[in-house]
């Protein structure tokens, strides 16, 4: 937001963190399910144990985020207009451009769960902080060539890797 607030018109500010803050709550969903194998992996002894857990809990979170960011994605045009009315096409183009993006994120959310349970944040820190620049890096110059749309895709290749 800093760097739409900075190269554009605060106006696209609302678009952006409307869409943010719906696709938030629609990630939080999927959340509440993954969240529990933290403290069921740090208790496991093997990995062929953790291995298990893992490929459950990455068939769990598919049957669940995968129908609902779909569903979202093809029902944000409705959601957005039902809601909010007329003169949001920024943030429905945002929010369909986040499904994308936090649907990779959340299928890399039972990994992260787990490292973390075993003992091991360390690379979820450095994926954060990659995200972090990555966003930077590809948010100005994007931003200034492509406006509010290069701001989308940067968060987006920011989120997908």
């Amino acid at each position: 937001m800093l760097l739409i607030s900075y190269f554009l018109n605060i106006k696209f500010v609302s678009y952006y963190q409307i869409a943010v803050d719906l696709i938030y709550q629609l990630r939080s969903i999927p959340i509440m399910i993954i969240d529990p194998i933290m403290p069921a992996s740090s208790e496991m002894d093997g990995m062929e144990q953790i291995k298990k857990l893992y490929f459950r809990s990455q068939k769990y979170n598919i049957l669940v985020a995968l129908p609902l960011f779909v569903a979202s994605f093809i029902f944000s045009e409705v959601f957005v207009r039902f809601w909010l009315g007329n003169g949001y096409d920024m943030t429905i183009l945002a929010l369909r451009i986040f499904i994308l993006a936090y649907l990779v994120n959340i299928l890399t959310r039972p990994g992260h769960c787990i490292l973390n349970g075993i003992g091991k944040p360390d690379y979820g820190m450095y994926s954060s902080v990659l995200a972090i620049l990555l966003n930077v890096v590809f948010g100005i110059p994007l931003i200034i060539k492509y406006g509010y749309v290069g701001v989308l895709w940067a968060t987006f290749i920011s989120m997908f890797f």
